[in-house]
């Protein structure tokens, strides 16, 4: 390793904090972004006079304060400037002059971070009155909607590139052993102001926030509580942000969050997705799972987010509703049915369509009840249906199958199909007459089927539904990105559930205080896991010896200062 990175107040020394904070926005290549930013939007005008810290300066400063699990909040960067020594400053080229009151440092930091603001603020208006609706709704009708998208998509772009920054702290090694497995996830962020029910005629402090609930798409702008007057209770509601995120699950590289989107609850889930995915495909990463909760997949429209993400070669994993619509059949094309996610033989008996069914939502008395073992089992007698994968989808997403009892590796044994030579010897699940579809459909006239993507578009994935590969990626997946979710929230560090941290409003304020303080997270993240998986040390990169387990449980199977064997005799 060229570089070990810090973070915390006792692991991490002053300039190691502030070299990991330099070394994360190095990467990051926000430098450029700005500048490109600041020259698009001056025009013609000549520049101004140069500031006393820049932009780029003033997000470095936030890094170092929640690498010292430090809210990123002015009057704490005005100390962290004053008690750093000249060492520090000059790694991130900062020069204070002799003569600075700690009033004029403050504004100095301000000024610079309100220019940065302006760049990527879809937003504009002061929110420093609280205003009535009627006030909001003209300020929203009066803002030019291209650049209100120009400036957000700007903000997810300088977020996305800060979390960059601290996946490129891994070693070069590390970084190429991650196989593109991705999960993704929403998780609320709580607004630094309340909301108001529809009966009130003023707006919230931090007007463009929306109502969250916890269940269905989490939006809960609909819902009883909303449409009247606001209620102090935080059980059923909460006032704030969608923080869709896309992390990293798997063996061989940490948990990372390497993108981010920030969005009002339940609205444009697949939109998000998407950002963060196309986030990741601008990085040159590797694409194959993508792992996410019923909300993204099935829950939204295969148009928006399921065929897309087929098409940027994406091997989908999710989980149905709990209900007769969704499990069992799901679709058909030229006679083949989509029994939760996979094609099968339209002869599969109703037995094995219906197994999920049988076993999820039927009575405890109901005869039709399985058992968990039954369950698996008819599970593993699906396996024989399937329809055999002949090419790789072509690049429209026509995906050619073969007859499971076609060819040499035919695993059915079919009336209407001449059985190959070389599967004659081998066991075959024989399909009865009275099971034969009539008339004979397309897929039993065939030897090979095109299926295309927009049969089954919606329920379609990569794995049998609830097999090994299925539970593993998806469990994997699915712990990784609420563990994740809960270590931004971890009240021990700069948690970014607690609003006092970051009371800034807006939507481009809060994602600059959540962007610098989830890569507190990712550093050490990165930092737990070097020393767990490569066994290095958390403040110097010497090995370091891996304690065995027979001495860490020690204590529990001896009693302290026992006496010796020999002295007992």
């Amino acid at each position: 390793m060229d570089f070990f990175p810090s973070e915390g107040p006792v692991t991490g020394d002053g300039t190691g904090l502030f070299r990991t904070a330099h070394r994360i926005v190095e990467h990051s290549g926000i430098s450029a972004l700005i500048e490109q930013w600041t020259r698009a939007d001056r025009g013609a005008r000549r520049p101004g006079p140069t500031p006393m810290l820049s932009e780029v300066q003033i997000v470095a400063l936030m890094l170092v304060l929640t690498l010292n699990r430090r809210p990123p909040l002015f009057t704490e960067m005005r100390d962290l400037i004053r008690q750093a020594d000249a060492q520090s400053l000059a790694i991130l080229d900062i020069v204070l002059p002799e003569s600075l009151s700690e009033m004029a440092l403050y504004h100095r930091a301000y000024n610079t971070y309100r220019r940065l603001v302006r760049l990527m603020n879809p937003e504009p208006g002061s929110l420093y009155r609280t205003m009535t609706k009627t006030e909001v709704a003209d300020r929203l009708a009066s803002r030019d909607p291209e650049t209100s998208r120009l400036h957000r998509e700007r903000g997810h772009a300088f977020s996305n590139a800060l979390l960059w920054g601290t996946w490129m702290l891994l070693p070069r090694k590390v970084r190429r052993q991650f196989k593109g497995d991705i999960a993704v996830d929403a998780t609320v962020i709580k607004a630094p102001a309340r909301g108001r029910g529809h009966s009130s005629p003023w707006s919230s402090s931090d007007p463009e926030a929306g109502w969250y609930k916890r269940d269905g798409n989490h939006d809960g702008s609909g819902t009883s509580r909303a449409a009247t007057t606001y209620q102090r209770r935080s059980d059923s509601l909460i006032w704030g942000r969608d923080l869709h995120t896309a992390v990293t699950y798997g063996d061989g590289v940490p948990l990372v969050m390497l993108s981010a989107t920030l969005d009002v609850p339940g609205k444009r889930l697949a939109e998000n997705a998407l950002a963060c995915v196309d986030a990741l495909r601008s990085r040159d990463l590797p694409v194959r799972h993508f792992v996410s909760d019923r909300a993204y997949l099935p829950g939204t429209k295969a148009t928006d987010l399921a065929l897309p993400l087929r098409a940027r070669g994406h091997r989908l994993v999710f989980d149905y509703d709990r209900s007769e619509h969704a499990l069992g059949r799901q679709a058909g094309s030229a006679g083949a049915i989509l029994v939760e996610g996979q094609w099968y033989c339209p002869s599969m008996p109703e037995p094995l369509q219906d197994a999920s069914i049988d076993f999820f939502l039927r009575d405890d008395g109901d005869p039709r009840r399985i058992s968990k073992q039954t369950y698996a089992e008819r599970l593993r007698q699906r396996e024989p249906y399937a329809l055999h994968h002949k090419e790789r989808p072509d690049s429209d997403g026509f995906t050619r199958y073969q007859c499971p009892a076609v060819g040499a590796s035919a695993t059915v044994k079919c009336p209407r199909k001449e059985p190959h030579p070389a599967a004659l010897d081998r066991p075959l699940t024989r399909i009865h007459l009275p099971l034969l579809v009539n008339p004979s459909p397309k897929v039993c006239e065939q030897k090979t089927l095109t299926i295309p993507p927009s049969a089954g578009a919606k329920y379609e994935q990569a794995y049998p539904y609830r097999s090994p590969d299925w539970q593993a990626h998806f469990t994997t997946g699915r712990q990784s990105v609420e563990s994740m979710n809960k270590s931004i929230k971890d009240g021990k560090f700069s948690p970014v559930d607690d609003a006092e941290l970051r009371p800034r409003r807006g939507w481009i304020a809060q994602l600059i205080s959540l962007v610098v303080m989830i890569a507190a997270t990712n550093v050490r993240k990165i930092l737990n896991w070097l020393y767990a998986q490569i066994g290095v040390s958390r403040i110097a990169a010497a090995p370091v010896r891996r304690q065995r387990r027979r001495e860490a449980t020690k204590g529990w199977t001896s009693a302290p200062n026992a006496p010796p064997a020999a002295a007992q005799a």
